[in-house]
């Protein structure tokens, strides 16, 4: 009797993470990217976020989760081509990793303060792997921006919030990709830098 009772628990939770894979659902936070699109509404029950806060529209609640797996693959096969030309180190995967944390917290509705402590993770990994002669001066940006966005500011207007939010993640994505996908972007201001040094 209790193998069957294990078992019925067991596929509940299968049932519930697929699902929650597939679907949003009606939690809608401002530290993400899909706010704008959101539905405006008055919830009137004494919370922070009651004077102009959004509902997630229904065709949003389809796309988000699997946009954000979705996502794994295409950048993932961007890094394996990038490290098979040579032009990738192996650390940067470390880098991959931070950008798709990233990505995610951006990309889903569900955002919150706590879902940004895996991406500071993989990015101070890969920081310190990368550049180990010097202090993690990205990783305390980016932790300082997580702070000052989730905390400081938490009973600011929810659009102030996703504003606060979009204006370090969008840079701080775009630096990850560029340094992970066209690192040659980089390479004749370095050269510049590096022939200044040594005249």
């Amino acid at each position: 009797m209790q193998w069957s009772h294990l078992a019925v628990a067991l596929g509940g939770t299968a049932d519930a993470v697929v699902h929650g894979a597939r679907q949003t659902g009606g939690i809608f936070n401002p530290w993400q990217v899909w706010w704008p699109f959101g539905e405006v509404t008055n919830l009137g029950v004494g919370g922070s976020f009651d004077a102009g806060a959004r509902a997630a529209p229904p065709w949003l609640q389809q796309l988000t989760h699997p946009l954000v797996a979705l996502l794994v693959i295409p950048l993932s096969l961007l890094y394996w081509r990038s490290s098979r030309s040579g032009t990738a180190p192996v650390e940067h995967v470390l880098g991959l990793l931070a950008l798709l944390l990233l990505l995610r917290c951006m990309l889903d509705p569900w955002n919150t303060s706590y879902y940004q402590l895996p991406f500071l993770f993989a990015l101070l990994s890969w920081e310190a792997l990368c550049r180990p002669s010097r202090p993690p001066v990205l990783t305390l940006a980016a932790t300082a921006a997580v702070w000052v966005t989730y905390v400081s500011l938490r009973d600011a207007n929810p659009d102030l919030l996703c504003a606060a939010m979009l204006a370090w993640s969008l840079p701080m994505a775009a630096w990850l990709a560029r340094e992970l996908f066209a690192p040659g972007l980089t390479l004749p201001r370095r050269k510049r830098t590096a022939h200044a040094a040594y005249a």
